[in-house]
């Protein structure tokens, strides 16, 4: 299983951790990584990503698992040192 790793502990380990119990003989093998992944060449079963679009494989079926609302924050001191910003931007 390949989710992205902004879930990891939000939404996904405590689901997981859930199932698991219900279904002692499982395995999971869960890589978290926001890259996209080809599911066939890296032989994994189930992917979680977001906001994708269109699959590129007709072999794929995709399904919408849930809604997921995102906040813009920031303190005032970050507001009056470097502005309001206009439009997203990534920092890493």
């Amino acid at each position: 299983m390949s989710a992205p790793t902004g879930i990891a502990d939000s939404v996904f380990v405590g689901a997981l951790e859930r199932l698991l119990k219900q279904n002692p003989e499982m395995n999971i093998d869960l890589q978290f990584s926001d890259s996209i992944v080809d599911l066939l060449e890296n032989k994994i079963d189930i992917a979680i990503r977001g906001g994708l679009g269109a699959l590129q494989n007709p072999n794929l079926i995709a399904r919408h698992l849930l809604d997921i609302q995102r906040i813009t924050c920031a303190s005032p001191r970050y507001l009056e040192e470097s502005g309001l910003p206009t439009k997203p931007r990534m920092i890493c």
